[in-house]
């Protein structure tokens, strides 16, 4: 049995893949799936949809604080746009963004009305509502926008990506990319049990995990076997912080003094946040049992 375990703030994901080919390469993957029939390469792409749903949520949810982060929506006005004009203008109204913000992060995931216009769901690390809504207004000039602080994250992510298990391969989307991110935001811990060992894998797990499982979801799969999904709260007595504090972003103009203001410990060297986490590091953050 292989074992995943996902550290995500405050919460723990295991997952445990009762058979991994790890000496498969790409190409032959790619060449096996050519080879399925319509129903399985359906169930795939289904697969991969709902994965790349959970890493959307990590990623969410290690970089936005609820109450203080601002979500928005953003629409078009001229009903007979094309995709790639829309894109367009969203790059440019992104690149604005960053110029008028220090530290600016965002997630933007993209959904397809009936008639097959996009519009954008976005969470930024803008924590006052008031000077967000202000700034979208004024480089968003493409159709309405909507702006609220994020008040509770796990309602607000579920809302973002709820067209991910429902997407088909003959969507709108279908071969490109249903969100996006900026660079450098924080990214969830992941220990594997075949890359750390397994003696190493389950001391480790001891530590991180609090109690017993809050809830757990099996399911089978014909590559893969049987994968079981168990998630718990992180023991945060039993170990150290593993991410870094949530980061916010200010108007560049001051931007070194607002930012001061807001913390008085912070300091304005934004390389410590991209920092790569080893299994050696947090091993030694560790007490010993």
């Amino acid at each position: 049995m292989y074992t995943k375990m996902v550290i995500v703030r405050e919460k723990v994901t295991i997952t445990q893949i009762e058979k991994l080919n790890l000496n498969t390469s790409k190409a032959q993957q790619l060449s096996l799936m050519k080879s399925d029939n319509k129903i399985e390469i359906n169930k795939k792409y289904h697969y991969n949809q709902l994965r790349k749903r959970r890493e959307l949520e990590a990623i969410i949810e290690i970089n936005f604080k609820p109450e203080e982060s601002c979500f928005c929506t953003l629409t078009f006005a001229d009903r007979t746009l094309d995709f790639d004009a829309a894109n367009h203008y969203l790059d440019n109204f992104l690149k604005q963004m960053r110029r008028a913000y220090s530290n600016f992060k965002y997630v933007l995931t993209i959904e397809f009305q009936k008639d097959g216009l996009p519009h954008y769901h976005l969470i930024c690390n803008i924590w006052d509502e008031t000077d967000a809504a202000q700034s979208i207004l004024r480089f968003w000039k493409h159709g309405s926008v909507d702006v609220e602080l994020s008040a509770t994250l796990p309602k607000l992510i579920s809302y973002m990506t709820k067209t991910f298990p429902f997407k088909k391969r003959s969507s709108y989307l279908f071969g490109k990319r249903s969100y996006k991110a900026s660079q450098r935001l924080n990214r969830p811990i992941i220990l594997k049990s075949w890359e750390i060992g397994v003696c190493s894998f389950y001391h480790l797990k001891s530590s991180i995990i609090s109690g017993s499982a809050k809830w757990c979801r099996s399911l089978k799969n014909e590559s893969a076997g049987q994968i079981t999904y168990e998630e718990y709260k992180l023991n945060a007595q039993g170990c150290n912080t593993f991410l870094n504090d949530y980061i916010f972003s200010a108007k560049s103009f001051c931007r070194k003094r607002l930012i001061k203001l807001q913390n008085p410990s912070f300091e304005y060297n934004t390389s410590k946040y991209c920092s790569t986490f080893s299994s050696e590091r947090l091993y030694s953050t560790l007490p010993m049992q």
